[in-house]
């Protein structure tokens, strides 16, 4: 390999072009981690340090447990590692998992099955887990969320068709959904706007909306949106929603929903409720690889340029697989590129043709993407 490309690639390690897919939290409600496309970095000792993503292959969602160790949903079971992922260890389930939701006692995992997706709960940490009762028709389980008053909801494709079901005390009871002309699918975001459970919804056209429960088996309309939902969340008594195209949209809740919407400065991969504060994956133009908020400004947490690699065992497979080549060699391992995602989204329909804004939104949202890559975002030190 050229000296001048071997360069290239060890600054590659440098997670400036990485974002993050999960933020993890110690037991205490701090930012300990994150799963990100750069791999798994954690907190030690108040350095970030990271294992690169090729050697954690297709990780689907990660869980941090109060002994430290992390869980890793894997298409071939719930993976352990105990030390950054340097090595890992396939713990109790053996089946592939897809996603890992955080119980009020505990974690739900759910696991793929070609016959319907099942679902199983821990109260132990995830050291083991039992089967939830089995969902009534086999249902491709996209999302699962808790409502206000604890029970846990899962959304989802039975027969591709959108569904939601609702643990009722051991039994599971399905709940209509709204029915926006050209549904295709919806997604449960828990408690949200109050006490009342959200549901996103996406159409064939390209658009979404939100949907809040309204306490006798309907929902009311809270918002229409100009593309299809990848995220929502609240706090401090103000709720944001990302949508597709990386657009970050505050919800203006002073009048009678349904409610308007408007671009706003913050981040838009991803949202993460968690107590009281909302934390978002951000854009690779920004500093940082999350961003949190308790209600007004958003803060840059987890500085990309602080991150530096792990050093893994010379035994280990992590420790050759994440090593940049030396030069002249054809040596292969981390490219420092971010890891490559099999197209799904968080609206649960991963290379669906959602359409497009119209000019309008479309002008808007530009402008918007121009102001986020123009204006600095608070950062915490």
């Amino acid at each position: 390999m050229p000296l001048a490309a071997w360069a290239a690639m060890a600054l590659a390690h440098d997670a400036v072009g990485s974002y993050a897919v999960r933020p993890l939290f110690d037991d205490a409600g701090d930012l300990a981690g994150a799963w990100t496309t750069w791999g798994l970095v954690l907190d030690e000792g108040g350095a970030w340090q990271r294992v690169c993503h090729e050697a954690l292959s297709d990780v689907r969602d990660a869980w941090l447990r109060s002994d430290g160790t992390v869980l890793l949903a894997r298409s071939d079971g719930l993976h352990l590692t105990t030390d950054g992922g340097c090595t890992t260890a396939v713990g109790p389930i053996t089946e592939s998992v897809s996603l890992l939701l955080e119980a009020p006692d505990g974690l739900v995992a759910v696991v793929d099955d070609a016959g319907g997706d099942v679902l199983l709960r821990s109260v132990d940490g995830g050291a083991s887990f039992a089967p939830l009762p089995a969902l009534p028709s086999a249902t491709d389980v996209r999302s699962a969320a808790f409502d206000g008053a604890g029970a846990l909801v899962a959304a989802g494709l039975a027969s591709g068709a959108p569904v939601l079901w609702t643990d009722d005390g051991g039994a599971w009871v399905e709940r209509a959904l709204p029915a926006p002309a050209g549904l295709l699918v919806a997604t449960v975001h828990g408690p949200g706007l109050g006490a009342s459970l959200v549901v996103s919804t996406a159409s064939d056209d390209g658009t979404g909306a939100l949907w809040m429960d309204d306490g006798a088996g309907g929902w009311t309309l809270a918002a229409t949106l100009p593309l299809s939902p990848t995220g929502f969340g609240c706090a401090g008594g103000r709720c944001w929603v990302a949508v597709e195209q990386g657009v970050l949209l505050a919800i203006d809740t002073t009048t009678a929903p349904p409610w308007s919407v408007l671009t706003d400065e913050g981040p838009a991969r991803c949202l993460w409720a968690h107590g009281s504060e909302l934390w978002g994956c951000t854009e690779v133009s920004t500093a940082d690889h999350l961003e949190v908020t308790t209600g007004t400004t958003w803060t840059g947490e987890m500085p990309r340029a602080a991150i530096v690699e792990r050093t893994c065992p010379a035994t280990t497979e992590a420790a050759t697989i994440c090593a940049p080549p030396a030069p002249d060699t054809a040596q292969t391992g981390d490219t420092g590129g971010p890891v490559a995602t099999d197209g799904d989204d968080a609206g649960g329909c991963g290379g669906c043709d959602h359409g497009s804004p119209g000019a309008a939104w479309g002008l808007l949202l530009a402008l918007a993407a121009l102001r986020r890559a123009t204006i600095p975002v608070v950062h915490q030190v």
